[in-house]
């Protein structure tokens, strides 16, 4: 069922790639929201290729192996690599939060039109809030 799966996404993966692709060729002079969308699906398909691929050769190279599958299965459950996990994705948001900072005042001061710059900010304060929200949350939960 998983290869399955892995297959399907890995199928949807290049029919997005390709279908970005064939738009990036066909569409000469495209205007508003159809310049974006070309790229759009090659990012994606590229992204969801990545993903099923990834899935598809690590179960068939751990296929003969059923000692490699459970020390992976192990070392994915494991406490001490989840906190390993979650103690690098906090000190990699704390630096997302600076990174990002800085990256929105170099922007404001290029002028790059209103629009692009409220993205920037919206998406930098959805990420602070974010991690506001999980941080009570958290508290109260412990």
């Amino acid at each position: 069922m998983k290869n399955l799966k892995d297959n399907l996404i890995t199928a949807v993966g290049i029919i997005l790639l390709v279908a970005g692709l064939i738009l990036i060729k066909i569409l000469n002079n495209p205007q508003g929201i159809l310049h974006a969308i070309p790229y759009i699906l090659v990012g994606l398909g590229s992204v969801i290729f990545g993903h099923g691929m990834g899935n598809l050769v690590t179960r068939r190279i751990t296929r003969n192996h059923p000692a490699v599958q459970k020390q992976m299965e192990i070392d994915r459950k494991d406490e001490r690599n989840i906190m390993i996990r979650n103690a690098a994705k906090s000190k990699a948001y704390d630096v997302m939060t600076f990174v990002f900072g800085a990256l929105l005042i170099a922007i404001g001061l290029m002028s790059p039109g209103l629009a692009p710059f409220l993205l920037l900010v919206f998406a930098y304060l959805f990420v602070l809030g974010t991690g506001i929200y999980f941080r009570i949350k958290f508290e109260k939960e412990m």
